[in-house]
């Protein structure tokens, strides 16, 4: 529960990772134990359910595949049942994606898989990934008996369910390497996936000590690693959570977005931030210009930098001119929108031959085109 990246990703914060990541775990659960009656029952519905719920079913066939080369060259016996289950899976899901997003593939191409993002945030998506960044992410503690768990699981034990989630952590890693998966959600994944291979490398770990002249010393062994996991993972949890709730919406926010949904036309069109467009859409129910949903967004680029341009300009000619661009009717401020472009006001907005406050509470502002 005190995975730093689980908790900056996922409090305060209801998106389709909270379903599709236990469902992505949950078809491995099904194929480790598919030869038990109703796993494989579950398997074959999970295999045609994860793929209408996320693409990240591409994740989970990657790792199939892994997981196969590597039973190859350690000369572990993969059954029948499993190969065909595999096959299953990988058959499902190309064909699912594919109905799902043939506009977007066609449109697109190979390019699809960097989620038709603007090139300017592309690098905040995409990052660089480094030990430092994966131990911050993940903790140090479940990293060191993940990687544990994985030597003993895979190289003494040989045992094909330990290799199954290694699988899930390499593809993960590869993904993350060649900057086709988002960083948090690569983290995310990693984390899951080492929490769980870290119970294999702690059960060993108490086993040698027990074995060992250091027996004796185990409690303080114990006391020694709860305090490195309050330092390494409790804190930065805690951290990350009271970060993630300031920057949540506030109430004046939701006030001021509510007065959009019910005091304005319902084919108006809202400027505001890329990353408050969602909220435009889904709590005052307005066509917005832009939202972190870019994938059959068109011409991306251009939109995402008229936006840029928008919040950064102090003319009202350029302003009122990228407004009328896309037809929009009125532009909501906020404290994040100030944040997000470092500025204290935007004093075009008060030209009143142009812009006519129209609500106004803490925080949060309206404004409507007047020119």
């Amino acid at each position: 529960g005190f995975i730093p990246i689980m908790i900056t990703t996922t409090l305060n914060n209801l998106t389709i990772y909270s379903l599709a990541l236990p469902l992505t775990f949950l078809i491995l659960l099904a194929f480790i134990k598919i030869h038990k009656s109703g796993y494989l029952a579950l398997f074959v519905l999970l295999s045609i359910l994860l793929p209408l719920v996320h693409p990240i079913a591409f994740l989970v066939l990657i790792l199939f595949l892994l997981y196969l080369l590597i039973c190859k060259s350690e000369d572990l016996k993969v059954g029948r049942l499993e190969k065909e289950a595999i096959f299953f899976f990988v058959f499902t899901t190309l064909l699912v994606e594919f109905l799902i997003y043939k506009e977007a593939f066609i449109k697109e191409g190979l390019s699809i898989v960097f989620q038709n993002i603007p090139s300017g945030l592309l690098d905040t998506y995409f990052l660089n990934i480094n030990l430092t960044d994966i131990l911050i992410g993940l903790g140090i503690i479940p990293l060191l008996f993940a990687l544990a768990g994985i030597f003993f699981g895979v190289f003494k034990q040989r045992n094909s369910s330990i290799v199954l989630l290694s699988s899930a952590m390499l593809s993960t890693m590869l993904l993350l390497l060649v900057k086709l998966i988002n960083f948090n959600i690569g983290i995310l994944l990693l984390a899951i996936s080492a929490t769980i291979l870290s119970s294999i490398g702690l059960e060993k770990f108490f086993k040698y000590v027990e074995i060992t002249k250091i027996h004796k010393f185990k409690p303080y062994i114990i006391f020694l690693m709860l305090v490195l996991v309050v330092l390494t993972l409790v804190f930065p949890s805690l951290i990350n959570a009271n970060n993630v709730l300031n920057q949540g919406i506030n109430d004046n926010e939701f006030l001021a977005l509510e007065w959009i949904k019910e005091n304005t036309e319902k084919d108006s069109v809202i400027l505001s931030s890329a990353e408050e467009g969602n909220y435009i859409s889904a709590i005052s129910n307005r066509k917005n210009i832009i939202d972190k949903n870019f994938l059959l967004a068109e011409n991306i680029d251009e939109r995402y930098n008229d936006i840029q341009e928008f919040f950064k300009t102090t003319s009202i000619t350029k302003a009122a001119n990228i407004m009328k661009k896309y037809d929009a009717d009125y532009v909501y401020i906020s404290k994040k929108t100030k944040k997000i472009y470092n500025r204290e006001n935007f004093n075009y907005l008060e030209d009143k031959a142009c812009f006519r406050k129209s609500y106004d509470i803490d925080g949060a502002e309206v404004y409507k085109l007047r020119c």
